[in-house]
């Protein structure tokens, strides 16, 4: 018989997931995360690191534009956007079809939105403004009533110009064909120079990510799972 003199019980604790685990990550910013943020002073925010490797920083050298780290969700710090004094992060983002997109916000008051957009000649707009989905500026998906003051998750996934939209995890676009692409530059926040009223950015904003592929559903779900969790989404 065998002697077991000498042995040690192991334990093996499975390593907790990351959205660098999943390939094709060219975008990651994380409020969380204390160490890729810099400031012009205090809490305002001049440059807000890209933890994916792909060297895609948001910045801010405008003093009077910079958001602040000043926003809380689930005990967790998050930047704080004010659309009064047209707080803007832009980042030297460029990605076409295939792409899949998550952001994970709360916006406040009845003139808040969340929204991501895009610089240039034919660029892509998302607004999620309490009225409905737009992108190239179609509204293509009506919202559910409550989406105001309550945090949540967006999942765009976007190929061949089909766009799959789920608001947390109900899908609530479903394949409509409006082209574009993330193009170069990517803001958040305020949009210059549009009267519209959802030109506007009146927020907290989590940890948004682009990967450049079509996530099949069930990398959707690893990635959703990890927003919740961190930040409390639905």
């Amino acid at each position: 018989m065998p002697s077991t003199v000498g042995l040690v019980a192991s334990h093996y604790t499975p390593k907790a997931f990351t959205p660098a685990d999943l390939p094709n990550l060219v975008g990651w910013w994380d409020a969380a995360d204390a160490a890729t943020f810099t400031y012009s002073s205090g809490q305002e925010i001049s440059g807000w690191a890209d933890k994916s490797g792909a060297g895609r920083h948001f910045t801010q050298a405008v003093i009077a534009q910079q958001p602040s780290r000043t926003g809380v969700q689930n005990g967790q710090p998050c930047i704080a956007f004010n659309s009064g004094v047209q707080d803007t992060l832009a980042s030297s983002v460029s990605v076409t079809q295939p792409f899949t997109f998550f952001m994970s916000s709360v916006s406040y008051g009845a003139g808040a939105y969340l929204y991501w957009w895009m610089d240039g000649a034919g660029g892509s707009l998302f607004v999620d403004s309490g009225v409905g989905y737009y992108l190239n500026n179609v509204n293509v998906g009506n919202l559910n009533p409550g989406m105001l003051d309550a945090p949540v998750l967006l999942t765009v996934r976007v190929s061949g110009g089909a766009w799959y939209i789920w608001r947390n995890e109900t899908l609530v676009v479903g394949g409509a064909n409006a082209g574009g692409a993330i193009g170069n530059p990517l803001y958040f926040g305020f949009r210059a120079g549009d009267s519209r009223p959802y030109a506007s950015f009146q927020s907290n904003l989590f940890e948004p990510m682009i990967y450049n592929r079509a996530l099949p559903d069930a990398e959707c779900v690893q990635v959703r799972t990890y927003l919740r969790a961190k930040w409390g989404t639905p």
